[in-house]
């Protein structure tokens, strides 16, 4: 009887191919999930370092936050930038306050499809003084969109939404260096 059992085991478990034609399709596979990149949670001395440090490549740091409608606006455009640019280094700061990041901002990555882009997230309740002290040329408005060249210098800012024509000629600008 033991026998018996362990056969019908094997059927149910890994058998099941015999039972299969040999020109059956095969099994249906989900595609796989695109790479997420986790959030980083940064302060305001290493937020500064990475705007003015020499990387080598053009970056592209755009300010954002949940509840703001033009900065929720822009997102679409900003991913496929990324997209269509992969030598240029996008991040996306979140601003909302670090209390949020678990609910609201999560919830909006996943909401808005941010898979495969680098996130930022300021380690402060209080952005907009960290940002005053840290961030060059800052607006205290969002979206606020930085334009770095390869040797950390900051070739451009947009206050407002940006478009794909705004980042093309100052990603453009910046790799031409004046």
């Amino acid at each position: 009887m033991l026998r018996w059992g362990l056969l019908w085991i094997g059927c149910v478990t890994g058998g099941q191919a015999w039972a299969a034609p040999n020109d059956a399709p095969p099994p249906a596979t989900e595609p796989p999930a695109p790479a997420t990149t986790p959030p980083v949670l940064v302060d305001g001395p290493a937020l500064a370092a990475h705007l003015t440090e020499p990387s080598g490549h053009v970056r592209v740091v755009n300010f954002w936050a949940t509840w703001c409608q033009p900065c929720v606006t822009e997102l679409p455009t900003l991913k496929a930038f990324a997209k269509a640019h992969p030598d240029v280094e996008l991040v996306l700061v979140n601003v909302d306050a670090q209390s949020s990041h678990a609910s609201r901002v999560t919830r909006a990555l996943t909401t808005y499809k941010l898979d495969g882009l680098h996130h930022w997230w300021l380690s402060t309740d209080d952005p907009e003084r960290l940002l005053k002290a840290h961030v060059p040329r800052w607006a205290s408005e969002i979206p606020f969109t930085l334009v770095i060249d390869g040797d950390g210098v900051l070739r451009d800012h947009f206050v407002d939404a940006i478009t794909s024509a705004m980042l093309d000629h100052a990603v453009t600008a910046a790799r031409l260096k004046p």
